[in-house]
This record gives C-alpha cells, structure tokens and sequence, in this order.
C-alpha cells in the first residue's frame, strides 16, 4: 500500500473529509488532497500531528506498523505506567471496551434500550459476553467457546448444584455480604449473622458455600473452645469470583434490558437470540 493509499485509509477510517484532516494539522483540504493523489508530500515536521489527528503512529503512516500481540502488549504496558495506579483499572476498562465498540467485522451484537447505545451483547465467532458502559455498572465479560463446544458448559454436573445454591436466598445474601467485604477469615456463625442470614439455617448455608468455592472452612482449638473459622479468600476463590461476577453481571444487564429491545445481527441465530 502506498502513503498515498494508507492517508486515505486512515482518513476515511476517522469519517473525516479532507479539509476536517487539513484543519486538523493547519493545512488546507487541497494540500490532504495532493497527499493523496501523491502529488506532493507532507513536511516531516507535521507527521507527528498528521499521525495525531488519523489515531494512529508515525510508522503506521507508512505501512511499517506491527500488530503482533507482543507489540500490542508492550503499548499497552507503557500507557498504563504513565498513569496513577487508581486509574489503570479504569483505563483498563475503556480500552477494552472500545475495542468492543468497533465491532469488527460486524462481529459483535449490540444490545440497548431505546434511543440508548448503553449495553452490548459480545457475539464474536468462537466467543461470547457482556458489555456494559452505564456509569452506575460498568462491566465487561468475555469468555472463549470450549473446544466441545457452548453446550458442554451446560453439562457440567457441578451447575445444578452451582445454581441451586445461588438461588438460596441465605447463600446469596452470604454471596453479597463476601463480595462487599475485605476477604479474610472470619468466624463462620458471624459470617452468616453480619449477611443478615437465617442463622437457624448456619450449618447448611456454610456447607453450600463451600460447595460453590465461595469460602473454605477450618477447626481451630481457642482456649480449649473449637471455634469455625471461615476463609473468604479461600484458594479456589479466583475460580469462583471470575464466574460468580459474570452470573451477577449478566443478570443485571438482562434484567435491566427490555426483552423487545434485543438486536442481532446474525441473521442465521436461533430466534431466541433474536428477541
């Protein structure tokens, strides 16, 4: 691809007209023109504004960009070091979603309230999740299609008894209470008291706790009194939360859809994608 070719396709990338780029670097419509005609190029000084206004770098310009995974990485590294580290989550965040936004490809569904661009449902081939950029819950899941397929996730013997815990309305409280707290050991029967469980119901909503890696439970001797402590940060509990936040999530976001405002731009989904 030629400069000539590679301005244009920037420029028309950025749905700018020639003059909008011109304005952009202080030049005339008729100057962008010549670039592109390879009539005439532009002055080195003005590349790294030319690359500023297109969003994109000065090697780009003239087709030696890279976009291997390592190299993607290593930018993306160097933007969050120059950033306070209570605003690289966030940051975090608004790249990734951008780059949901783009829907390359035409990949991705979008999914919104009337009038509103506000949630997306990530639909990409081989992968599936959610996007949400309201400010009050901003959330992004993506999770890869197993090698056996979607429908094997549904045949996990472990589900049943996932889901029938977490509509536990105790077990959920707990759930809540978990999450909303520094995860480190607390004594069991107090665990379930400060979630506003049933504390008649103690020994059965530890037990699916357990059951779903939400905590892990352990004897202790104090002062020759055993004594329960509980583990909110117990190992297995990466494996948990990663889940348990998606199951959590994807629920606010259809609940907080209306079911006639679902679009897809699949047209060979099944209908209940559709709607």
């Amino acid at each position: 691809m030629t400069f000539a070719e590679t301005i244009r396709k920037f420029r028309t990338n950025c749905n700018l007209t020639q003059e909008a780029l011109g304005e952009r670097v202080g030049l005339s419509g008729q100057a962008v023109s010549k670039w592109e005609t390879s009539d005439a190029y532009p002055d080195p000084t003005l590349l790294p504004a030319l690359a500023d206004a297109l969003g994109v770098t000065i090697d780009a310009l003239f087709g030696h960009e890279t976009h291997s995974k390592e190299r993607l990485a290593e930018e993306f590294s160097a933007m969050l070091r120059n950033v306070r580290p209570d605003e690289r989550i966030r940051l975090r965040f608004e790249v990734l979603a951008a780059l949901f936004c783009t829907k390359p490809g035409g990949g991705a569904a979008s999914v919104c309230e009337p009038g509103e661009k506000k949630y997306y449902r990530i639909d990409t081939w081989n992968a599936a999740g959610f996007l949400s950029e309201n400010e009050d819950f901003p959330f992004l899941t993506l999770g890869l299609e197993p090698p056996e397929g979607w429908e094997s996730l549904c045949r996990d013997e472990r589900l049943p008894g996932f889901l029938a815990a977490i509509g536990d309305p105790d077990v959920f409280r707990c759930v809540l209470w978990i999450f909303g707290h520094e995860t480190k050991p607390i004594e069991a029967s107090l665990l379930v008291k400060k979630a506003g469980a049933d504390p008649a119901r103690t020994d059965e909503v530890l037990e699916k706790l357990v059951k779903i890696g939400a905590i892990s439970l352990e004897t202790y001797v104090i002062n020759g009194r055993e004594r329960v402590i509980a583990d909110t940060a117990p190992a297995c509990f990466i494996y948990f939360k990663g889940p348990m936040l998606s199951f959590l999530s994807a629920a606010r976001v259809l609940t907080s859809c209306k079911a006639g405002t679902h679009y897809h731009e699949n047209s060979n989904d099944p209908p209940f994608l559709k709607h």
